[in-house]
């Protein structure tokens, strides 16, 4: 985890004490809601950060993959390697955006992997952009969504303690 990932985790984690502080001093549903789904913004942020940074920042180079792991039911991996300078780094790649099927990859075979130069281990098999908007419009579509439940919820919690006193 780098630097900024941990920073917005941490920020996160204080978006959801206030959220348990504000639901005891029986805040709004809305004011709990909007703290909620800004710790889930705040969480997406710390998952996005690393492939803005290598789509910012990283660095192309051609990988060789060394095994794959294409067992039946489970996430396709792909191991690979490539050379930074004088030093080989690895990685592995699982199913979803930019990496190949099993059908139309093997051992030996070539593909892009991005890295970030002050950190190797910070590495993508193919291009960052798509993961960063496959995640990018998760959030999009999630954080409405926590939203919605999470105003309904509390609404529905404090209509039901409202009726028990």
């Amino acid at each position: 985890m780098n630097p900024w990932q941990f920073l917005f985790v941490v920020f996160a984690l204080s978006a959801l004490y206030r959220v348990w502080r504000q639901y005891q001093s029986e805040a709004s549903a809305l004011k709990i809601a909007s703290t909620l789904t800004l710790a889930g913004a705040l969480l997406l942020t710390a998952e996005v950060t690393p492939f803005v940074q290598l789509a910012l920042f990283g660095k192309e180079t051609t990988a060789i993959v060394l095994k794959i792991d294409c067992a039946e039911g489970k996430k396709t991996h792909i191991y690979y390697q490539f050379n930074v300078g004088d030093e080989q780094e690895s990685g592995i790649a699982t199913g979803g955006s930019g990496k190949p099927s099993c059908e139309h990859i093997g051992v030996g075979a070539t593909g892009n992997v991005y890295y970030l130069p002050t950190d190797t281990s910070v590495q993508v098999w193919g291009h960052p952009r798509d993961y960063l908007w496959e995640r990018l419009l998760a959030g999009v579509i999630l954080l409405p969504v926590a939203f919605i439940f999470s105003f309904r919820g509390v609404r529905k919690s404090r209509a039901g303690v409202k009726q028990q006193k």
